[in-house]
């Protein structure tokens, strides 16, 4: 009986292992194989995106920072055309009015005359945190070029602007975006009001030094 038991026990083993011999077996074992390689090609292509995603971000980081240090090598100050002491007083009007804080390296951001006495073009100098609005900012830079009391070297004025002030919280002034508040600025109806405090620095310096 448990001869005959077991036999019957072998012959169910062997029925289920025998289809794996059979064409329909083999068939069975070639879809598992290909799906194997399918599975690890999909890995490797997972992989191979990965790469390249990193590479791309990194592509994308290498161009800001060559566009950043493109700016900086073309930036070589404001000349100021009043006399030293009047930038002094701008600088300290900008902080009576609550624009910028005191900033002991002010004064070389420009240079005056023909002799470069600022900085280094190489030299690290931390930015101005600029404490008012951007449309301020921009406003105050085009005044002091409309009445001629400074001169953007190439008239690059948004990009050196940029270069020299952030926003209060530290982050980079984008010089596309001081040009788009200039034109908000131009297109004001009410310029002299909004502006007033800073149009009173402007009109200070040119009365007193220029």
């Amino acid at each position: 009986m448990n001869i005959k038991k077991n036999g019957h026990s072998r012959a169910r083993v062997n029925n289920d292992i025998a289809p794996l011999s059979t064409p329909k077996g083999k068939d069975i074992l070639q879809e598992l194989a290909t799906l194997d390689r399918l599975s690890k090609i999909e890995q490797d292509v997972k992989s191979i995106l990965e790469i390249s995603t990193l590479l791309a971000n990194n592509a994308v980081n290498k161009k800001s920072h060559q566009n950043l240090a493109s700016i900086e090598k073309k930036f070589s100050g404001v000349k100021w055309n009043c006399s030293k002491d009047s930038l002094t007083t701008f600088e300290t009007q900008l902080v009576i009015n609550g624009c910028i804080e005191r900033n002991e390296r002010f004064v070389e951001y420009f240079y005056f005359d023909e002799s470069v006495n600022f900085k280094n073009e190489n030299e690290n100098i931390p930015k101005i945190v600029w404490k008012k609005s951007q449309n301020k900012l921009v406003f105050l830079m085009d005044q002091l070029s409309d009445k001629g009391i400074v001169t953007f070297e190439g008239g690059r004025i948004h990009e050196i602007t940029s270069r020299i002030f952030c926003k209060k919280d530290g982050a980079h002034y984008i010089p596309d975006n001081l040009s788009g508040s200039l034109y908000q600025v131009e297109n004001h109806t009410n310029t002299e009001k909004s502006y007033e405090d800073l149009i009173e620095i402007v009109n200070y310096c040119l009365e007193k030094y220029h």
